[in-house]
């Protein structure tokens, strides 16, 4: 099997079929940890607000609170003047109702006194014993959030399979969360190849080696979106060795990945490894990408593993992670393929090339003059990762675009 690649079907295809096929999602792993130890994490389930947020109006500027009718017209050359009756004292829900031509005194943060609809700036006025004296109108609501601006009570806030951050966390321990349940899904990395050497091995120019580098940046992608990674190293073009080795993945992890072995070639056995999985084993062998033709996917649905093979090509093998592989780890998390790019368009700095019949990704940076602009990227190049905003794309009907012309741009 491992020697002609099937009948490429395209990216959509080939995410929608293993999705289908396997039964996604499927139950990972959860484990319940404190808030804090959460970063990084993927949340195992939706969060929905059981209040709204904020629970009273609250000011947004040092000042007074005020009704903005009574303010109309005010400037410096015509001054309104008020009664301040009180100051709104922080943490507590002020007892003053704001009346004509009355006001409070609130800091920033302060809940809204009843009758107030606004809330005049500090700068804008001055005090004189139990009067303000007021230089500038201000609008109905403005700086104020009002109750429930934020969120409100039922709102769906964080999604399964969020990749939990500050902002997340922050969310959390808002609504009283000290702890989260998490998925720890395990995913096992292995490069393969005769050519292959680890990155601690010395490079003799008369071996023809050269040093791993898939591994490592499919692991750092890993972790990156909140998965737990075990590497496996490297092992050579020996088939009886790769299916060894990924026999004991299989039992140690939920996912395998392997680069290298991939392609048509006689030697590369990645493919008659993976067909072994049972139930349905491989269920997509090659896919209309550039690069990242000679993808592979197979699973095994009763025991739920998922296993995939990778290009060899280091920047084959990160197109693949990126637009192939973390949408199928969402969906076996959460039954949906989410897309892991932000797709913007932008014009070309200069012309593109492509193949009609073939999804293209070419790597790109963003100019100061808002332009995308597309950068060398031969299948085995790495360097173009350190500049690159993400990805120039071009559908399988698109051979060229002009300079000047939009363009579809997936950023990371």
């Amino acid at each position: 099997m491992g020697s002609v690649l099937n009948t490429l079907i395209s990216r959509e295809e080939a995410i929608l079929r293993v999705t289908e096929v396997l039964g996604f999602p499927w139950r990972a792993k959860r484990e319940s940890v404190n808030l804090l130890d959460s970063w990084g994490y993927k949340l195992a389930y939706d969060i929905k607000a059981v209040c709204r947020s904020p629970q009273w109006a609250r000011s947004t500027r040092d000042g007074y609170a005020v009704r903005s009718a009574d303010l109309y017209g005010a400037s410096r050359s015509f001054p309104v003047f008020l009664n301040c009756i009180d100051e709104v004292k922080m943490g507590s829900v002020p007892s003053c109702k704001i009346k004509h031509e009355t006001c409070a005194a609130i800091h920033t943060g302060g809940i809204l006194p009843e009758g107030a609809d606004s809330v005049l700036m500090l700068e804008d006025a001055e005090r004189a014993s139990e009067f303000i004296e007021v230089y500038d109108a201000v609008q109905f609501g403005e700086n104020i959030i009002q109750a429930g601006e934020d969120y409100k009570a039922g709102d769906l806030l964080l999604h399964s399979g969020d990749r939990l951050d500050f902002a997340s966390i922050g969310i959390l321990a808002s609504m009283g969360f000290a702890s989260v349940d998490v998925f720890k899904l395990k995913i096992g990395v292995l490069s393969t190849g005769d050519e292959i050497i680890d990155f601690n091995e010395p490079l003799k120019e008369e071996d023809g080696k050269i040093r791993d580098i898939n591994s490592w940046t499919v692991s750092a992608l890993l972790k990156r979106k909140g998965y737990l990674v075990q590497q496996f190293g490297i092992v050579k073009d020996d088939i009886e060795l790769i299916e060894s080795v990924v026999s004991e993945m299989l039992k140690a992890c939920d996912v395998v990945i392997l680069s290298g072995g991939a392609s048509a070639s006689v030697r590369d056995h990645t493919a008659d490894v993976l067909s072994k999985l049972s139930d349905p084993g491989i269920i997509v062998h090659g896919i209309r990408l550039s690069p990242g033709k000679p993808t592979i996917i197979s699973g095994d649905k009763h025991n739920f593993r998922l296993a995939i093979g990778l290009p060899g090509h280091p920047l084959s093998c990160l197109a693949v992670m990126y637009a192939v592989v973390l949408p199928l780890l969402s969906a076996m998390l959460n039954g949906e393929p989410r897309e892991q790019f932000r797709k913007i368009i932008l014009p070309m700095e200069r012309d593109v090339y492509g193949h009609t019949g073939t999804e293209e990704l070419i790597p790109a940076k963003l100019s100061r003059e808002g332009k995308v602009i597309p950068l060398p990227s031969k299948s085995g190049y790495i360097a173009a990762f350190r500049e690159s905003s993400g990805f120039i794309r071009l559908g399988e009907n698109v051979e060229t675009i002009r300079r000047g012309e939009d363009a579809e741009v997936l950023l990371w």
